[in-house]
């Protein structure tokens, strides 16, 4: 005997023919997914059928829902599936940056010395504000300094143009060291004060300016007349004569030794001399030779506050407030002369 294939709908018995005529079962095979028959196998059987077991089937309203994702659109041949069309990205691209532009801001920056100028005359104000205050005393020339020096700080914090910012700084600068170069000539702090103070001033300036423009022939011009400048004020105060009459204390051989210092940043100075194509240290210089000014003025001070003999008549502390506002007017004044420098330059361009 066959074996017996069950099905998901019950197959109806087909009549029993007399006279012991063979018997006919149909047996439909259906899955819930077909709707219609799909396989139909008459098997001749000697006895009568079985009946086999009932099984309901699904209704035809319960159909399986299947996702959106996996339901397919049939194609129709010869046509193209559609595809989503995507929006162009849109690229902001800037234009290339050649190597003749970057090499011409090396050599003629538009505005140097833009965001420095700022930066460090705020830095050296807050520092001479507090000195002052500390060390200055009730007097009105302390005030005086302190005022000074406050105005420098407004100044630099407020927002001026490239040449705003030049003339101010170095007006309000000049006059601060002008009061600092007072005190130290009536207290003879310094010998040749004045001469100094403009020597550094220039020579800063104009190391500075050939820093920023190194193929300007005025810049080369300007640095040597500061060599000149200070060579002659290390002449006129026996700078060649100060490490022979050293002592034993600080105050003998502290400055003399800040004295010599200033001959070999001349020097130094006269790298700037060089090709175009290099700077020569020429801002390093000029950092170099505001802050030996500034160091070498100090210690002058300081040895005329504790003086190293006992007779000696120290320095009022009204005098080291103004003496250090001087010295903080003198470094302003020495960085915003190269911006005018600058801008001298730019003008001889332009016309």
């Amino acid at each position: 005997m066959l074996p017996l294939v069950r099905e998901s709908r019950p197959a109806i018995p087909a009549a029993r023919p007399s006279g012991g005529a063979q018997a006919a079962a149909v047996i439909t095979v259906a899955t819930p997914s077909q709707t219609s028959v799909t396989q139909t196998t008459i098997r001749e059987r000697a006895e009568p059928a079985s009946v086999l077991p009932l099984r309901r089937k699904k209704p035809e309203s319960a159909t399986e829902i299947l996702p959106i994702e996996s339901v397919e659109e049939p194609e129709t041949p010869g046509e193209a599936p559609p595809t989503v069309e995507e929006a162009p990205e849109l690229v902001l691209t800037t234009p290339p940056i050649l190597a003749s532009e970057l090499l011409r801001e090396q050599m003629e920056p538009s505005e140097p010395g833009k965001a420095s100028l700022p930066r460090l005359t705020v830095a050296l104000c807050a520092a001479g504000v507090l000195g002052a205050s500390w060390a200055g005393g009730l007097d009105s020339l302390t005030y005086v300094s302190v005022a000074l020096m406050v105005g420098l700080l407004t100044l630099a914090l407020t927002p001026l143009s490239y040449l705003g910012h030049a003339v101010a700084l170095f007006l309000a600068g000049v006059i601060a060291s002008t009061l600092g170069i007072w005190q130290q000539s009536v207290h003879e702090v310094t010998p040749h004060a004045p001469l100094l103070g403009l020597s550094t001033v220039v020579l800063s300036a104009s190391l500075l300016y050939r820093a920023y423009y190194r193929g300007a022939k005025l810049a080369r011009v300007a640095v040597s007349i500061g060599v000149a400048l200070l060579i002659s004020w290390f002449i006129l105060s026996g700078g060649h004569q100060s490490l022979v009459t050293l002592g034993e204390d600080w105050q003998s051989w502290g400055p003399a030794a800040s004295h010599m210092t200033f001959a070999l940043v001349a020097l130094l100075a006269l790298l700037a001399f060089m090709e175009a194509s290099t700077r020569g240290g020429s801002h390093v210089w000029a950092y170099t030779l505001m802050a030996l000014y500034a160091g070498h003025v100090l210690l002058l001070t300081t040895r005329a506050l504790w003086p190293p003999l006992s007779t000696a008549t120290p320095l009022p502390d009204s005098a080291f407030a103004a003496i250090l506002g001087g010295v903080v007017g003198t470094l302003v004044a020495a960085m915003a002369m190269a911006r005018l420098f600058v801008l001298r330059h730019r003008a001889g361009q332009s016309g």
